[in-house]
């Protein structure tokens, strides 16, 4: 039986986990499902993690939600302090931008999840 690290095995049960909850959701992802994706038993799980909802703020963490928010309410307030006609003359003022969309798409799994399982969250 081949031995794995202990990073291994977490970084398994978190890469499973993430994978489960994008495809069915916080609520109706159990332990087992997680333990079947990663090859990692379900008591193994339990020790690494006490419960789903550790699992879950583990893998997607309020920073990322909280992050975001900062960069939408960063780009508002930049908007709110010009004139429509200095908008309109910036090429630099765009709401959806490169920052924004990088931002998406390095975390687009952990937003995902979030906003399927918003009632965790208040943003």
């Amino acid at each position: 039986m081949v031995q794995y690290k202990k990073d291994d095995i977490k970084e398994k049960i978190d890469n499973a986990a993430l994978k489960i909850f994008v495809e069915k959701g916080y609520e109706k992802t159990k332990i087992s499902n997680i333990a079947t994706e990663s090859n990692v038993s379900v008591g193994n799980i339990y020790r690494y993690y006490k419960s789903k909802e550790e699992i879950f703020y583990s893998i997607a963490p309020e920073s990322v939600l909280e992050n975001l928010k900062s960069i939408l309410i960063n780009k508002l307030t930049f908007a709110k302090d010009k004139t429509a006609n200095e908008l309109n003359s910036k090429n630099d003022f765009q709401l959806v931008n490169e920052e924004f969309i990088d931002y998406m798409i390095k975390n687009r799994e952990q937003i995902l999840i979030m906003f399927n399982g918003r009632q965790r969250y208040k943003i």
